[in-house]
């Protein structure tokens, strides 16, 4: 099994240059924390942690394709985790993964709840056909170790949501 190890943006150029092997155009910067997974010294699974816009956003999980279904994502998961801790943080996830990401308290949330920049990334992906959604995993959430037994929120449908304030409504209230 690969070691997982989370580090800073000194491992730059090694995290793009695996992002470019897999066909990638994904660049990392200096200022994020990354968690990487290695195997024979090779990095084999990224995902980042970014600053956008005073937001935590969960950026670009990537495992190597013949890795994926073996518990390698959910390792490099709760290696994310802590980082997290008391702090909202956003993802993009495709549609399909929402269990995934679900299983460190990420929860779909109405677009319309997003960060400004991160609906309009999301329009632009869904523009291009991906099937993406927001999700958000809430400051307040305990760790994964007090979740078991818990099932993630599924996507809700447009009519049945509860909609969450915008940031603009939520920063209206201090």
């Amino acid at each position: 099994m690969p070691t997982i190890r989370v580090t800073d943006g000194r491992g730059k150029a090694r995290v793009d240059a695996f992002y470019a092997s897999a066909g990638r155009r994904t660049r990392s910067a200096l200022a994020e924390r990354v968690v990487i997974a290695e195997e024979h010294g090779c990095i084999v699974g990224v995902v980042r942690l970014c600053e956008e816009e005073g937001h935590c956003v969960l950026r670009t999980m990537f495992v190597k394709e013949a890795l994926r279904g073996k518990g390698l994502g959910v390792l490099m998961l709760k290696a994310f985790e802590p980082l997290v801790q008391g702090r909202d943080c956003y993802c993009l996830s495709f549609d399909h993964l929402t269990t995934f990401y679900g299983q460190i308290g990420f929860v779909s949330i109405p677009k319309e709840s997003a960060p400004d920049h991160l609906r309009e990334r999301l329009e632009a992906n869904l523009r291009k056909g991906d099937k993406m959604l927001v999700m958000l995993r809430p400051a307040c959430l305990a760790r994964h170790e007090d979740l078991s037994g818990m099932e993630p929120t599924p996507p809700a449908s447009p009519d049945t949501s509860l909609r969450l304030p915008t940031v603009a409504e939520a920063s209206a209230f201090g």
